[in-house]
């Protein structure tokens, strides 16, 4: 395996059903991994597989929630409406938006809107 220019030799185990697996000896840092196998025969012969790319993505960020329809002074997000519309800014990867407006007790999905907008119109009254 190697990562940002370090190399570390796993060794794999086989299970009972002759399955060989790994388990790194400590957590992996967000970043790339490149994995390749390698394998040996009883009589010897080696192989080595193509290379995997193993991305460790642990970070999510929200960039900003804006209240859409606020009334009155602009971002004192104080509005009139009984029905507000939201609208959640996150990276393009994200795929699952969901808002809570009862300290996370419940939760209503967003609509994925273009380039990480996010969009939330409460279809009941608050």
């Amino acid at each position: 395996m190697q990562y940002g220019g370090t190399k570390e030799v796993l060794t794999a185990t086989k299970g009972a059903t002759g399955i060989w697996s790994v388990t790194p000896t400590g957590t992996w840092a967000d970043g790339d991994y490149m994995l390749t196998v390698r394998v040996e025969d009883d009589a010897g012969n080696v192989k080595y597989s193509a290379p995997l790319t193993v991305t460790v993505d642990t970070q999510i960020t929200i960039d900003v929630i804006e209240l859409v329809n606020d009334n009155g002074i602009p971002g004192d997000n104080l509005t009139n409406d009984v029905r507000p519309h939201f609208r959640v800014t996150v990276p393009g990867d994200v795929n699952e938006v969901r808002l809570s407006i009862d300290g996370g007790n419940t939760w209503v999905r967003a609509t994925q809107g273009t380039a990480g907008i996010w969009g939330l119109h409460l279809g009941r009254k608050m």
